[in-house]
């Protein structure tokens, strides 16, 4: 198809959400459960589709006359049968997102005129000239709540009435996969109802696991189904593909491990940084103690010292008033003459 080269460069959630939902047997559930009240009474089935290149159903009319195709078009178009009506079938478009978008309503819009000017002039070949209706259905896979109708009057413009009865509206429906999930006993494919229930739990990890794990048989699912639960539940799972299957209990075990690893890695550098704060108030303290007897040792010295030089004073004191000499004197007291004489100098005693 001419979209696969496109599609190298769009990001994983949009290949792989195509890769699945472009599944004849996924496509069906889809319109099942989204429109099958209003197209019939009979279920649609796989065989009733056929999926269609949209590229081939997006063309320019140009000025004159000259019609090309546009780079932009739809996710997905399929040819859909409708039961119980002989030779009647529909156009299904599915549009796949997985955030809000604003301006989908007009982006739909703009597909579904180009497509019934290829109609009109039959670019695809398909011998006539029948105008053939198409119905656009938008998957929503993100979170946050967005399943409602979008209508190209949602807003009321402020006229009267009488003037917005006689102008053509244009709306599409918005599918939110978080509310679909709880019609996913409707699904025949088992995939489908995998990732259904994957979304219906989506808040709760634990029953998510579990779902993944025992979803399937043995856990083994096809590369689609695993590679939409993956990306677009944000599982970061690392898949590992033998003939085309994913064993997503080991998977699973090794997301867990993974995740147990990074917690301890986490663990031991909160406990790291646990232990040099609280190192740090032990080295405080312990320096506050050790700044104590440091203090106290350095002040015994002094007082030490003092009380040496008050004895020494007090001895010098009364050897001059005996009348002892200044060298008898600084002998006997280990002190040099010149201390003896500041030390009576200082007491205004005579030299002898």
């Amino acid at each position: 198809m001419a979209n696969i080269e496109d599609s190298k460069k769009r990001r994983p959630v949009d290949i792989a959400s195509k890769m699945f939902f472009g599944q004849p047997i996924v496509a069906a559930d889809v319109i099942n459960i989204c429109i099958r009240d209003q197209i019939g009474k009979g279920k649609i089935l796989p065989e009733y589709l056929t999926r269609l290149d949209p590229a081939h159903y997006n063309v320019l009319v140009e000025k004159d006359g000259k019609i090309k195709s546009d780079n932009r078009y739809r996710d997905l178009l399929f040819k859909c049968k409708i039961p119980e009506k002989e030779g009647k079938y529909i156009y299904v478009g599915i549009e796949l997102q997985t955030k809000k978008d604003k301006n989908m309503l007009e982006r739909c819009w703009e597909y579904d005129l180009r497509f019934y000017i290829e109609q009109k002039h039959d670019i695809a070949g398909r011998g006539s000239y029948e105008r053939i209706p198409i119905v656009n259905i938008v998957l929503y896979l993100g979170y946050d709540k967005w399943n409602e109708k979008m209508s190209l009057f949602e807003k009321p413009f402020n006229f009267p009435k009488g003037v917005m009865s006689i102008c053509p509206n244009y709306f599409i429906n918005v599918f939110n996969m978080v509310d679909l999930a709880r019609k996913s006993e409707v699904a025949d494919s088992e995939e489908l109802r995998v990732v259904l229930n994957c979304y219906r739990f989506i808040k709760n990890k634990r029953k998510l696991e579990t779902i993944i794990k025992t979803g399937m048989p043995l856990g083994v699912y096809s590369l689609n189904a695993a590679i939409l639960i993956n990306v677009c539940l944000r599982l970061k799972l690392k898949l590992k593909v033998e003939n085309g299957r994913v064993d997503m209990c080991k998977a699973m075990d090794d997301w867990r491990k993974e995740i147990e690893r990074k917690a301890e890695k986490r663990g031991e550098k909160r406990g790291e940084k646990r232990g040099e704060k609280r190192g740090v108030i032990i080295g405080k303290e312990i320096g506050k103690e050790i700044g104590k007897e440091i203090g106290k040792a350095m002040a015994d010295r002094r007082a030490e010292k003092r009380g040496k030089e008050n004895t020494i004073i007090s001895i010098v004191q009364r050897m001059l008033i005996g009348g002892v000499s200044i060298r008898d004197i600084a002998k006997y007291t280990g002190s040099s003459s010149a201390k003896v004489r500041a030390i009576a100098a200082a007491q205004n005693l005579a030299l002898n």
